[in-house]
């Protein structure tokens, strides 16, 4: 109400966009990246907002070390296999319970 008031403008009840943003390069992004996306999905759900998008920007940059250089490409490589193969039918990610996840 007091939005509507300020501004003038009408309230509109949408469902909202998330967007998750991950490096895949370092394996910290990669490596939390499913965990994370079926958290905010159950979190949406709970909450009522099962129609919210939910969408995920990937970036694949290098380290600066020639060390974790090397293993930018196998991080990123093993993230996208790991998201193909929950996209495929059949393939139910496990959960976490320690996490709350179904």
């Amino acid at each position: 109400r007091t939005t509507v008031k300020t501004t003038g403008l009408p309230f509109q009840a949408v469902e909202p966009n998330v967007y998750l943003i991950a490096s895949l390069g370092g394996g910290t992004g990669g490596g939390m990246l499913l965990d994370m996306a079926y958290a905010v999905r159950q979190v949406l759900a709970e909450g009522g907002a099962s129609n919210a998008r939910l969408f995920g920007i990937l970036l694949c940059s290098l380290a600066r070390g020639n060390q974790k250089r090397a293993l930018a490409p196998a991080n990123a490589f093993t993230c996208l296999e790991e998201l193909h193969y929950f996209s495929l039918p059949g393939n139910d990610f496990p959960g976490e319970p320690v996490c709350g996840l179904e």
